[in-house]
């Protein structure tokens, strides 16, 4: 039986790999949707946060890393150019990581919460990294042939 339920993955359209890849691809991105979204609808709260942790420019910094975050979201998404979306998800990941979550200067409880945010963040950036690493351009079941019909 599990031969025959293998065979049947191997010679459908929509095998398991595809739907590892699309699930996570609209996990990912609805993640990130679900950070930005608030975050843009009152830059103050994300200003004033960054502005807490000392980051330089965060008026101007703080919004962009969110709509850079959220750039990288709709490419993830939707395959258009896979790459550069990701990219920008581990240009995000690596600009605010060491900036927001510096466990190394602090002590005790909050010194465990920020080394936790960093390692999460340092975990996503290595998946990011790896997915990079792979055939982004033949994910399955993207919106690619918005941009180019060819490649339906």
């Amino acid at each position: 039986v599990l031969c025959k339920t293998m065979e049947i993955f191997k010679l459908s359209k929509f095998n398991f790999m595809s739907l590892a890849n699309i699930l996570s691809r609209v996990v990912l991105a609805a993640t990130i949707i679900w950070i930005v979204v608030p975050n843009l609808q009152d830059t103050s709260l994300v200003i004033g946060y960054a502005q807490l942790k000392g980051v330089p420019l965060a008026n101007i910094l703080a919004p962009f890393a969110q709509v850079l975050l959220g750039i990288s979201s709709f490419f993830i998404l939707t395959g258009i150019k896979p790459k550069l979306g990701l990219l920008a998800f581990m240009a995000f990941l690596l600009g605010v990581t060491p900036l927001m979550h510096q466990w190394w200067l602090l002590k005790d409880f909050d010194r465990m919460v920020e080394m936790k945010y960093f390692q999460s963040n340092l975990m996503l950036f290595t998946l990011a990294g790896i997915l990079l690493s792979g055939d982004t351009d033949n994910w399955p079941y993207t919106l690619k042939w918005l941009i180019n019909p060819s490649r339906q």
